[in-house]
């Protein structure tokens, strides 16, 4: 197997460990932010890697809710009532407060959590030393088998005739 083949495998590989950490760490995140009502943002999160050329890419997907847990929400327009009535039931609060919340937002807005910039550089210290260890022992026991394979025992290199 060439020595691309074998490092494209290895990073997809990392990549799923990625995702799996940034996903825990992301859910964990929002919980301990008291972002967990219903559970429906924290339910819908998963995480999908494309991996080409050598190059892997994480996508985390969630409800477009998580959005506005993230950046916040603006003042100006009424967040949509049917979101702040599940919300509110949850939490036990009454149904009267619906609206006089929703103006709340209306006027002041949401303030941002930034919990995904935040969650991304918490992995990113935990995983990243240990990505760049774990590529460069495998890049190395690559290389090392590869000019083994083409070595008698003796060390001289076999010729691709011979091969």
């Amino acid at each position: 197997m060439a020595i691309r083949d074998r490092v494209n495998r290895s990073m997809e590989s990392f990549s799923n460990e990625y995702g799996e950490l940034l996903v825990g760490k992301l859910r964990k995140a929002l919980a301990d932010r008291d972002k967990y009502a219903t559970g429906n943002l924290v339910d819908t999160m998963y995480y999908e890697v494309a991996t080409a050329d050598g190059k892997s890419v994480v996508r985390v997907n969630a409800n477009d809710y998580l959005r506005f847990v993230d950046k916040g929400r603006a003042p100006g327009k009424f967040p949509p009532l049917s979101a702040i009535s599940r919300w509110a039931s949850v939490r036990l609060i009454s149904q009267r407060a619906v609206f006089p919340i929703a103006r709340k937002i209306a006027r002041q807005g949401i303030p941002p959590t930034n919990v995904i910039a935040l969650t991304i550089e918490e992995v990113n210290r935990e995983f990243l030393p240990m990505y760049e260890k774990h590529l460069a022992n495998l890049v190395g026991v690559v290389l090392v088998n590869d000019v083994f394979n083409q070595t008698t025992t003796r060390g001289r290199i076999i010729p691709k005739k011979l091969r």
